[in-house]
């Protein structure tokens, strides 16, 4: 066991890990995302109950404050017979998030609204999904950012609208309604063959970036529900930025292989890599390329509110108003602000 120590202000601050059963080290590396994230401990110290699941975190955690940890009591919370057997990392950290309290997952939870409207601007379907991690396709990306974007992007295609009562040209997107604290983006890379049915791994290499955001496409879409419902978008009112705050790497094929995570110190933003029970201080993993890469934890940065200008300029051929802050107003400061879905329940 490697333990790393470092000081943060006037105390002392160290580091653990989680002893692997047999094939646990998805369970372990979840379980480190968790108890690298502050809002978590902040919902668990809320909640002084020791019977439901929340305590049973909150036990394991603590122990992880003062020394390498065992997990079994999470096996057992989980249900989880055979520690031999790996299982997906992404359905544990759902599994896990699904069993806490609301107060504990909060910061996990987001909001997804699809909506497809015709050219004549009616509804035809609007639906909206609660999610805990969002899937990103590798084939239609180099970069997360761009593979990001792309999960807002408007999509063109003719439709059928009651209303209209004929086939019509209709777009349909996509708007993160409720945003989450922590974003946690799943890049597909266990794939089903449609023609074999055989598992397989992609281990195509993307970039992991720093910094991802969803304004200028959502302010595309905002544009359009303007123009047919000369209504303001809240997602044009504030922008979404998130910052990459932790890697879950899979080393290995779709049968088999070991998790790790590396996640960034909220304490002294410092960046560490668990591997089990063994922790030691690694580099930034932004702006490099991974094959290996598979989740990806994103923190909710404070962003600047833009204003929406009237409608006529709406129409203009200029657009630089897309990319332009608003004037604080006089005496005030700057206001801030912080397909494939996996769904959870309520």
């Amino acid at each position: 066991m490697f333990k790393r120590k470092w000081q943060t202000g006037s105390r002392d601050t160290s580091l653990h890990g989680l002893w692997n059963q047999g094939a646990t080290c998805y369970l372990n590396s979840v379980l480190q995302v968790l108890f690298m994230t502050p809002e978590v401990h902040e919902g668990l110290k809320r909640n002084t109950s020791t019977d439901d699941s929340d305590g049973v975190l909150k036990d394991v955690f603590d122990k992880l404050k003062q020394d390498t940890s065992e997990t079994t009591k999470i096996t057992d919370l989980l249900q989880i017979r055979d520690v031999h057997r790996q299982h997906d990392a992404a359905e544990y950290l759902e599994l896990l998030l699904n069993r806490l309290s609301p107060d504990v997952s909060k910061p996990f939870r987001g909001t997804l609204t699809n909506k497809t409207e015709c050219e004549e601007g009616h509804c035809i379907i609007e639906e909206t999904t609660d999610f805990w991690t969002l899937p990103l396709a590798l084939s239609d990306c180099t970069s997360v950012a761009e593979g990001f974007q792309k999960v807002f992007e408007t999509q063109s295609f003719n439709v059928y609208c009651t209303v209209c009562k004929e086939s019509t040209d209709a777009k349909r997107c996509c708007q993160m309604k409720t945003p989450p604290t922590v974003l946690v983006l799943l890049l597909k890379r266990f794939i089903i063959d449609p023609r074999n049915g055989f598992h397989y791994k992609s281990k195509c290499e993307v970039e992991l970036s720093r910094e991802i955001e969803t304004e200028v496409k959502m302010q595309e879409i905002c544009k359009i529900l303007v123009k047919v419902h000369s209504c303001v978008c809240p997602l044009l009112v504030q922008g979404l930025s998130f910052s990459l705050c932790g890697v879950v790497d899979h080393q290995g094929s779709a049968h088999g292989g070991h998790y790790t995570v590396s996640m960034k110190s909220q304490e002294d933003q410092n960046w560490y890599c668990f591997s089990d029970a063994h922790v030691h201080e690694t580099e930034e993993p932004a702006g490099q390329r991974s094959k290996t890469a598979y989740l990806l934890i994103y923190r909710a940065l404070p962003t600047q509110r833009k204003e929406l200008p009237p409608k006529d300029q709406m129409d203009s051929e200029d657009h630089s108003f897309l990319t332009r802050p608003a004037a604080a107003k006089p005496g005030s400061a700057r206001p801030t602000g912080p397909r494939d879905t996996r769904q959870c329940s309520q």
